[in-house]
């Protein structure tokens, strides 16, 4: 069986879907300072505001 080219598989990655949960698992457990939970669009804006 012949290995498939590196411009085929990184062509696979855009049909990878993550479902929200896992997302959230992943930000969690590499970036619990941004895990907060955000119900509306005002409040993502002020926790992101520079």
């Amino acid at each position: 069986m012949r290995k498939p080219k590196a411009r085929a598989q990184i062509s696979l990655l855009d049909e990878i879907a993550v479902c929200p949960q896992m997302a959230a698992a992943v930000v969690r457990a590499n970036l619990p300072e941004w895990a907060v939970e955000l119900n509306t669009m005002d409040e993502l804006n002020r926790v992101i505001a520079v």
